[in-house]
């Protein structure tokens, strides 16, 4: 009569259990027993955990090192709209066309949108800026 044959209960493993001393084995070795088989709760020693935490503790630390050697890069530019220049300054769709044409007012074009960078807007104004007590 030939033995039946019988799957390792290990999902990730399913081998099939070739030497058995009793029907009731359900793994195919002690590394799927211990893993899968074990109903009892496990709590790692706090020795382990520290052995598990130390590589990634010094992954992190050259890590951290790399990115303060790296030049820092330098932020996006940052652009008004159209809309934006109405509503922070009050001003109108025809003045801001007069400063388009005539230059005071540098842009980028970005098919039908108008691009005006924050920083050139922010040095026109100290630019013009009128002190009454100085």
């Amino acid at each position: 009569m030939k033995k039946p044959i019988n799957y390792c209960k290990n999902p990730d493993c399913e081998d099939v259990i070739k030497e058995y001393k009793t029907s009731k084995t359900d793994y195919c070795s002690d590394f799927c027993r211990n893993q899968y088989g074990s109903t009892e709760l496990k709590i790692p020693s706090v020795r382990s955990i520290q052995m598990l935490l130390e590589p990634i503790y010094e992954r992190l630390a050259n890590i951290e090192k790399s990115l303060k050697n790296q030049p820092l890069k330098s932020t996006p530019k940052k652009y008004y709209r159209n809309a934006d220049l109405k509503s922070l300054f009050g001003l109108s769709s025809n003045t801001i066309i007069k400063y388009r044409e005539t230059g005071t007012l540098p842009y980028t074009r970005l098919g039908d949108v108008y691009l005006y960078e924050v920083n050139v807007v922010e040095q026109i104004l100290k630019k013009n800026n009128v002190c009454l007590n100085c």
